[in-house]
This record gives C-alpha cells, sequence and structure tokens, in this order.
C-alpha cells in the first residue's frame, strides 16, 4: 500500500514537473518569437522592395520612396485579422495614390487557402485601385470561394496601411466595421451540440444510438461542410501569442472556445473532441463500418507519448516563427474544403483507410488538438488538488 502512494506520488510529481516545463518552453518561444518579429520587419521591407530607395518617416508603419530629392511614392505598412491569425502586408503606393504592389509580409493563414488566393491571383486585382476609394464596396475585389476569411484578412489590413496616408493624400476612408455579429448555421449546430453534451453528462436518454449519428450528421454537414471551421494548431498558437479576432466577426470561435473551457472546468472533460469535431465524427462513422480496435498497451502508450511532443514541437517552432499555420499539420481541408497539397490528399487517405481498423486513429494519436486541451486538463487537476 505504501509503494503504491509512493508511486502515485512519483507519477504526480513528474507530470507537475512536465507541466511546468511545457509552460517555460511556451513562453520562451513567444519571447523569441516577438524578438525576432521587431528585428525582421525592417529587413523584410528592404528585401521587397530592394529596387528602390526607401527611407523611414516619423510613422513606423510609413515608409518614403525617394528619386533625387523628391518623394515619388510611399510603402505602407498594414495589418489585420484573417482566418488563422494576423495578416502583415505593404502596400506600394505611387504619387497619385494607386496601389502599384502588393507584398505579403507575414500571413497565418492555413496554407490550401492561402495558396487559393495567391493561385487565383486575387492580390493583382488591388493593383491601380486608388486607396482614397478602398471604402466604396463595388471596387474591391470579391472574395475567393473557399478563402472568404482570408481574402478579408487582406482587404482590412490593406484598409489598414490605406489609413497611414490620409494626410498624405488629403482623404479620410469611412469606418465600414459594422457591430453586427455573424450568425448562422454553423453557430447554431456548435451551440446545440454543446448543449447536447452538457446535458447527456449528467442523464442518458433513449435511444442514444440515434442521437449519436444526428449529432455526427449535424458536426459533419454544418461545421464540417458548411462552416469548414475545425480547431487546428493554428487557432490554438495564434490564441496563445495573443491574436484573438473580432468577436462580431469570429463568434463561431469565442462559442467554441468558451464551450472548450466550461467543459474543462465544470465536469473535466473534452466536448469539443466528444462532440463537435466533423473529423472525429467522420471517424466514427467509418469506424462503424469496419471493425476497428485499440493498439496494444505499450504501443498505445508511446504512440501518446509521440503525440504530445509533436504537437508540443509544432507550438513551439510555430510561436518561434510568429507563424502557427507553417506548423499546422492538420489534414481537415482536404475532405471538407477539397483542397489542399497532394501529400495532404494522400495523408488523409491513409487516415480514412486506418479508420476502418483502428479507432479513430487521428484523434488518438495524431492531432495536436487532442493534447493541447488535455493539457489544461492536466493544468486544472492540479490547481484542483491543491485546493
Amino acid at each position: 500500500m505504501v509503494t503504491k502512494l509512493r508511486e502515485v506520488e512519483k507519477e504526480n510529481l513528474r507530470k507537475k514537473v512536465l507541466l511546468f516545463l511545457t509552460a517555460i518552453f511556451i513562453l520562451v518561444a513567444l519571447f523569441l518569437g516577438k524578438y525576432f518579429e521587431a528585428n525582421n520587419m525592417l529587413n523584410q521591407i528592404n528585401d521587397s522592395y530592394s529596387y528602390l530607395n526607401i527611407e523611414e518617416t516619423a510613422d513606423e508603419n510609413l515608409f518614403a520612396v525617394h528619386s533625387d530629392t523628391s518623394t515619388v511614392a510611399y510603402v505602407s505598412l498594414g495589418r489585420a485579422r484573417g482566418f488563422g491569425g494576423e495578416v502583415k502586408l505593404a502596400i506600394l503606393v505611387d504619387s497619385l495614390g494607386q496601389i502599384e504592389e502588393l507584398n505579403i509580409l507575414h500571413q497565418s493563414e492555413t496554407h490550401s487557402f492561402f495558396e487559393k488566393v495567391i493561385n487565383q491571383n486575387y492580390l493583382k486585382e488591388y493593383q491601380t485601385i486608388s486607396i482614397s476609394e478602398l471604402d466604396k464596396g463595388q471596387i474591391i475585389p470579391d472574395v475567393i470561394t473557399g478563402a472568404t476569411y482570408t481574402c478579408r484578412g487582406i482587404e482590412d489590413a490593406i484598409v489598414d496601411a490605406a489609413q497611414n496616408l490620409e494626410d498624405v493624400f488629403h482623404f479620410q476612408l469611412k469606418n465600414n466595421q459594422t457591430n453586427k455579429f455573424r450568425f448562422g448555421f454553423p453557430e447554431i449546430a456548435l451551440i446545440l451540440l454543446y448543449t447536447l453534451g452538457f446535458y447527456l453528462n449528467y442523464r442518458t436518454l433513449k435511444n442514444m444510438k440515434w442521437i449519436k449519428w444526428l449529432s455526427a450528421l449535424i458536426s459533419i454537414v454544418f461545421i464540417g461542410f458548411i462552416g469548414q471551421k475545425m480547431l487546428t494548431l493554428a487557432n490554438i498558437g495564434s490564441y496563445i501569442m495573443g491574436d484573438w479576432p473580432n468577436i462580431y466577426d469570429y463568434l463561431f470561435w469565442y462559442i467554441l472556445i468558451a464551450g472548450v473551457f466550461l467543459g474543462l472546468f465544470l465536469k473535466n472533460k473534452n466536448y469539443y473532441c466528444q462532440w463537435v469535431c466533423p473529423f472525429g465524427k467522420v471517424q466514427e462513422v467509418l469506424a462503424a463500418i469496419g471493425k476497428p480496435t485499440n493498439p496494444k498497451a505499450p504501443i498505445k502508450k508511446y504512440l501518446h507519448r509521440g503525440q504530445q511532443v509533436v504537437t508540443l514541437i509544432a507550438i513551439i517552432l510555430g510561436l518561434v516563427y510568429r507563424n502557427p499555420s507553417k506548423t499546422s499539420y492538420e489534414i481537415f481541408s482536404g475532405l471538407f474544403a477539397f483542397t489542399g497539397s497532394d501529400f495532404l490528399f494522400v495523408s488523409l487517405g491513409i487516415v480514412i483507410i486506418l479508420s476502418l481498423f483502428i479507432k479513430n486513429p487521428w484523434c488518438n494519436y495524431l492531432c495536436p488538438v487532442k493534447p493541447s486541451i488535455n493539457y489544461l486538463r492536466e493544468v486544472k487537476k492540479m490547481f484542483s488538488r491543491k485546493g
């Protein structure tokens, strides 16, 4: 009995040390990322416009382009929130106030979504547009289907950059930001699924099998295919960096995060993975078709540890480079948005096949979201024991 108690105490101490070290690694990565970002921004601008004679102005976001003794153009920096995090860009504006060139300096978008924007020449559609007319909706290029939030982020960043030039060209852009919540089917489905999860935690209903499959259908259709809003490593990294989106445009994410924390702190449960995640539900459907089993205990233990290590490394690298999307390796976009690289589609196919033989292979052994939420669970448990 005494030996078992000592083993439990030893295991609890090991967990506390690991939780503490993880927090230290993340804080150090945040500091390094901020330091590198501040030093790299000016270098990026000089590299992007190396063919121009650029000088800094009193405004840190505005640079003058000189030819002999006169100013012939301006380079202005803008930033805004895209789908995965902050978008930073620079616009080159001529002496007449028209956009000549646009360069993305930093973005945290899902690779497949950003690639779609670039491949369809969305950035080039802003060339020759006068910055004084950016508040006129009819001249703004249409957003690209499947990359709406990325396009909006770029548009907002361009407007932010243009506002630095209002005094130079004597104009003022209207504030087109409306304080209206974007509330639709994905938000309704999310609230319904969370409510169902919380309710069933207290009591069991008849026809649970039908409720399970109905919730799977709601998740796959409304969260997956219609909303295309799954929690990813890019989201987690952006939130750690303090890059929280506008609640009016991104209400879905605030409801999602609120549900995660309510589940953790009220019932110590991960309701997102259990009830909301559409890719998890797809694997449950595949499990009903096949006959999946779990790996043996020793193998399962090492797979879980590998999942935790990979997740931590991905988060740290994303924070150091201030670009969580670069290390975000989810394969959701291939299924729900039908976009992605060849490697992504091959990986998706492998996971789908494995789901017929191994129970939830992505969720249990590969996904970075589950260990991230489990880390918060362990932190909560540690403080609960202290209390």
